[in-house]
């Protein structure tokens, strides 16, 4: 059995920084919501895959209407109700994976019913995330943890594509959705090319087992 912390970001506005909460409650109030994340995934690369109407049809699919709501609540219902639920779904299946039994105790309902009963203004003062969880394990956690910023999963190490894009031997890695060109393009421009590696081998096991 292990312990996990999934929800204490979804319920507690713990994504505000790491998702940069404050530019996209500005996008809602200037009714820019749907742009600001179509230029996200023009930014990605999903325009690479995908036409700028599929785009647009998904965003328009899955963003929750804002009208007449805070930011901030619009902001921390949706990622209670999308990014919760998708990481919900693969906490399962890579524990089940290892025979681990997970649990979950930032979802404890006296707790996610504490959470809803709060403002999302009460979660973030002075622009620190998370606050009521910060003072609730004031004491009981050392300092540094009690007050830390959240840190995203670092990405696999830089050389480690590098390599393979020099290398004329792993052309495999290039037979799938993005080419070497796509690669390379996305290098230049300063970006992670990694999860386009895991793009390409999904799509190649795919094609293997067909």
């Amino acid at each position: 059995v292990a312990m996990n912390g999934q929800g204490a970001d979804e319920f507690w506005c713990g994504y505000n920084h790491h998702y940069d909460f404050p530019t996209q409650s500005m996008a809602i109030l200037n009714h820019r919501w749907h742009d600001y994340y179509f230029q996200k995934a023009i930014g990605s690369g999903l325009g690479l895959i995908l036409t700028e109407l599929e785009i647009k049809t998904l965003i328009e699919e899955h963003l929750p209407d804002p009208a007449g709501k805070e930011p901030l609540e619009v902001l921390t219902d949706f990622s209670i109700k999308n990014h919760l639920r998708a990481m919900l779904c693969h906490e399962d299946r890579l524990s089940m994976a290892s025979s681990v039994e997970v649990r979950l105790p930032f979802l404890d309902r006296h707790v996610t019913s504490l959470a809803l009963s709060l403002a999302a203004k009460d979660k973030v003062v002075d622009g620190v995330e998370k606050m009521p969880l910060r003072r609730a394990f004031a004491g009981r956690l050392p300092h540094e943890i009690l007050q830390r910023r959240k840190l995203a999963f670092p990405d696999a190490p830089a050389k480690n594509y590098s390599e393979i894009l020099a290398s004329n031997i792993n052309t495999e890695c290039f037979d799938g959705l993005f080419s070497r060109e796509d690669f390379k393009r996305f290098e230049r421009d300063g970006k992670s090319p990694w999860a386009m590696f895991g793009v390409n081998a999904f799509n190649n096991l795919l094609c293997r087992k067909r």
